[in-house]
């Protein structure tokens, strides 16, 4: 969803390395690095921070403005943006397509079905997944996958033109992405390609503790794309948001062997 600036940190660490990138959290804690967000008893932090997402996303609102954090008023700017940028990709097929972190169906009502046959869901939450299930028609609507992203297992039979991931990988840890983006990769059709778009920090990553998600610099997504065996394609910037949001980056991502 879209999310505001949080205040940046005035001054970096004195022991922090130049070519580190410094983070901070909603509460004010700052980390010299990002690998100090995850390192401390790892199993079990991870299995917080994903319980604390789960949770915060349980109490939102199954409407618009839920999906959104109070900005349903960006919704049609947003869709314009991606149709503009999907149709600037020219992808050769436009059989079947991927939403992950579908919510209510938001992306995939106003968007995937207008270009693809038809569209799988992936969304963990099942009131969610009800409301998305009644917007799209029978001989558009896919399969489900009622999961989380870190527990995604493509199927052998099922290869997609385009996976969609909106404001949603904010909630993986670094490993878990680049294992999910790797998964992806496998599930992709010929010539297919992964649309990532979400919010990105111009300075410092930020830690919000309310919903357990991170939202990244520019160089660190780049990085774990590489990592995922990813090259980027295209690249562009969202217009027309409000200036106290963060920046909204919209990536187009192919497999490297190309």
């Amino acid at each position: 969803m879209p999310r505001r600036k949080q205040r940046s940190i005035s001054k970096t660490s004195s022991n922090a390395s130049p070519n580190v990138i410094m983070g901070y959290d909603t509460t004010g804690k700052s980390y010299q690095s990002v690998k100090e967000v995850w390192c401390s008893d790892a199993s079990r932090k991870q299995e917080e921070w994903y319980s604390v997402a789960k949770s915060y996303w349980h109490k939102q609102d199954p409407s618009l403005d839920g999906m959104l954090g109070g900005y349903s008023n960006l919704s049609d700017i947003d869709i314009h943006a991606s149709w503009n940028f999907l149709q600037s990709l020219q992808l050769p097929s436009r059989t079947i397509a991927l939403d992950f972190g579908s919510g209510i169906g938001r992306v995939a009502t106003e968007l995937l079905t207008k270009i693809f046959e038809q569209v799988d869901l992936l969304e963990p939450n099942i009131e969610f997944v009800g409301l998305a299930k009644q917007k799209i028609s029978e001989s558009q609507l896919g399969r489900i996958f009622c999961c989380s992203m870190q527990e995604f297992v493509p199927e052998v039979d099922r290869k997609y033109d385009l996976i969609w991931i909106q404001w949603c990988i904010i909630y993986l840890t670094d490993d878990d992405l680049v294992e999910f983006l790797r998964r992806c990769k496998s599930c992709l059709n010929t010539n297919g390609l992964i649309c990532i778009k979400d919010n990105v920090s111009r300075k410092h990553f930020v830690v919000d503790t309310n919903d357990a998600s991170i939202t990244r610099t520019k160089e660190q997504y780049e990085e774990l794309f590489r990592q995922a065996g990813l090259h980027i394609l295209c690249c562009q910037v969202q217009e027309k948001f409000p200036r106290e949001l963060f920046p909204v980056f919209m990536y187009a991502l192919e497999l490297n062997s190309r």
